[in-house]
């Protein structure tokens, strides 16, 4: 019951946080400051995770995997905004799909976990479905259209980056349990984020003080749900296969195309929703059968 519960609160609080997101960027929002600001939470809310962590004797290959872990999480970031800013969350969602098939491959190079004969077969059904949410009306073959759109290369560059960094995590957790970790990931998070914030911005403080305030209930929101999905997907990294938990979120897909008929009028939500149930089925088929 404790894992489903998990499961259930991961893949929920996902599309929550796209969904602020790309409602702070859309409302002209820096990119760096949404990914800053909600680090900054982060690490004050996990304060109390800080004396444990150096109170312990921690190993220094838990450091190591953190500082990656937390460099791959701010460049996935950027990249994420940078893709919703532009792209459809109905069309963005569904693409996180391929995650459970670079995480295959990530997993085989880095962890020796390889894939069976139904993880191909579900590799190919999560390329097949991608065919659905792809535009019907493109010139030429629709599918190598859909990939040549920009938010959707953003978002392959941020699950890439997301799932090695998913591989490192579950390295860092075998050093910590996971409050240790979330811990070290904000503050981790936090000074990535603050030397991306200075190096890539030009905006002024004050514009940066000012979308805070006006976009506070945006920025709290947006800060509960990234705190509960990445605790959460440490509690099952912990508890679960790196492959087969990272299929698994692949069903919070359905709830970002719903979102983004709800919320931002995108259309062919049918094709879509059909496009996003084969692609959750090949995920089914990696998390059954894939040994």
């Amino acid at each position: 019951m404790l894992i489903a519960l998990l499961i259930f609160i991961r893949i929920t609080a996902n599309p929550l946080s796209n969904l602020f997101q790309k409602r702070l960027v859309t409302s002209s929002v820096n990119p760096m400051f949404v990914i800053f600001t909600t680090h900054l939470f982060l690490t004050i809310a996990f304060i109390p995770g800080w004396l444990p962590l150096f109170m312990r004797g921690i190993p220094v290959e838990f450091y190591f995997y953190l500082t990656l872990c937390s460099t791959l999480s701010v460049l996935a970031n950027v990249l994420i905004v940078k893709a919703l800013a532009v792209g459809q969350l109905s069309v963005l969602g569904p693409i996180n799909s391929y995650k459970s098939v670079v995480s295959i491959f990530v997993s085989f190079f880095l962890i020796g976990e390889l894939p069976g004969f139904y993880g191909f077969i579900g590799i190919i059904l999560i390329v097949f479905g991608s065919h659905f949410i792809a535009d019907k009306n493109a010139k030429g073959f629709s599918l190598i259209t859909l990939f040549k759109e920009k938010s959707v290369q953003y978002r392959i560059g941020a699950l890439i980056l997301s799932a090695t960094e998913a591989v490192f995590l579950k390295k860092a957790l075998m050093h910590a349990d996971p409050f240790l970790t979330m811990s070290a990931w904000s503050a981790a998070g936090l000074i990535f984020s603050l030397i991306g914030l200075l190096v890539l911005s030009n905006t002024s403080i004050v514009e940066l003080r000012s979308s805070l305030i006006s976009n506070k209930w945006y920025f709290v929101v947006l800060f509960l749900s990234t705190g509960l999905m990445q605790l959460t997907t440490l509690f099952i990294f912990e508890r679960m296969n790196v492959s087969y938990a990272l299929a698994l979120f692949q069903i919070s897909s359905l709830i970002s195309v719903w979102m983004g008929y709800k919320y931002f009028a995108e259309t062919k939500i049918k094709r879509k929703f059909i496009g996003s149930i084969i692609m959750i089925a090949g995920a089914v088929l990696i998390i059954l059968f894939n040994h």
